[in-house]
């Protein structure tokens, strides 16, 4: 089915083509329908434009440099975000048939025209040919400058036990301590650390910051809340952070099971040193929770099924455990970024 509708959409950009040449004494007029519509994000977004040639201005790729329009043997891997300088998102579907899916995705801010479509109720938009971006060569927009920085510790503690609609305009700044490569944390979600403290951020959609990337984050009009106890910073827009910087990861702070347990780390990457794993087989065993002890305390380090160490075998002895202290449901509990976490 998606390869007839690229079959045409490339049709219509030959046709548009041949539609602006001219023979011999006579000029070829344009029909109507090849000329784009020009709308905005919210107006493509209402589904109205679904087989339409439309064009959107001043927006932006919102994945990291580099990325690829898709670069996989999967269409599953086909969607890429576009934002304008609102913060307004919509999809754009390139299948791995296209001569154009292991192109990079250009950087800059501009026009994009392609035609509209939806799948499985999903609005998308489909380029005609790798020209349909070629004007996207303005300056990116920049959602976080001057913006006041205010830490991480002022954030959490305009927590009271209660959800906490953040209308001040704000920004935070930290560097990046999870690992989405090593698979023990969901794609929307890291936890960022400044010198007062850690939080985990919750995206809109699947994010591409790295383990160690110094980032903003405009809080304005997110949501701070607890998620199966664990505080985050909720429904923030992919294009409301920047990497700023390479930074530099803190030292994962020594604690103890105590002190895990009182939940005044909650965020920050910590390490307990000479704890055994009480049981035998794999990470990924007894649904990821595995119990570590010391001097007769315990506590858990959980792992995800996704995660990219999860059919390692436990260690056996005394080992030191880096994560991130967290929380499920009342329940204190370490997560390993990946298998180094094991010291």
């Amino acid at each position: 089915m998606r390869l007839n509708k690229t079959f045409f959409y490339i049709l219509l950009g030959w046709v548009a083509v041949l539609g602006m040449t001219s023979c011999a004494d006579e000029k070829i007029a344009i029909p109507e329908s090849l000329i784009p519509k020009v709308i905005t994000v919210e107006e493509f977004n209402t589904g109205n434009y679904n087989g339409k040639l439309v064009q959107i201005e001043g927006v932006q790729f919102e994945e990291s440099e580099g990325t690829k329009f898709n670069g996989t043997t999967s269409n599953a891997n086909g969607n890429k975000t576009v934002s304008d300088c609102a913060g307004n998102t919509f999809l754009l579907f390139t299948s791995t048939s296209r001569d154009f899916a292991n192109s990079t995705l250009p950087r800059g801010n501009g026009t994009i025209t392609g035609v509209g479509s939806s799948f499985n109720g999903t609005v998308q938009l489909e380029l005609r040919t790798i020209k349909d971006i070629f004007g996207l060569q303005g300056e990116r927009c920049d959602p976080t400058a001057g913006i006041a920085v205010i830490s991480i510790k002022e954030i959490r503690d305009l927590y009271k036990g209660s959800n906490v609609n953040i209308a001040d305009d704000f920004k935070i700044k930290g560097v990046v301590t999870s690992d989405k490569d090593g698979g023990n944390i969901t794609s929307r979600n890291i936890f960022i650390q400044d010198t007062s403290g850690g939080i985990v951020v919750r995206f809109t959609s699947d994010h591409a910051f790295a383990l160690g990337d110094e980032i903003v984050v405009v809080v304005k009009g997110t949501e701070l809340s607890e998620f199966n106890g664990l505080l985050q910073v909720s429904n923030v827009p992919n294009n409301s952070a920047k990497k700023v910087a390479d930074g530099t990861l803190p030292t994962p702070e020594t604690v103890t099971i105590d002190d895990l347990n009182t939940d005044n780390h909650e965020g920050k990457l910590v390490q307990i040193v000479g704890v055994t794993f009480t049981g035998t087989g794999k990470f990924k065993d007894n649904k990821g929770n595995q119990t570590i002890a010391k001097d007769s305390k315990e506590a858990i380090v959980y792992t995800r099924s996704a995660a990219t160490f999860g059919d390692d075998a436990l260690p056996t002895g005394a080992v030191t455990v880096v994560g991130h202290a967290a929380e499920f449901n009342g329940t204190q509990q370490v997560l390993m970024r990946n298998k180094n976490d094991i010291k």
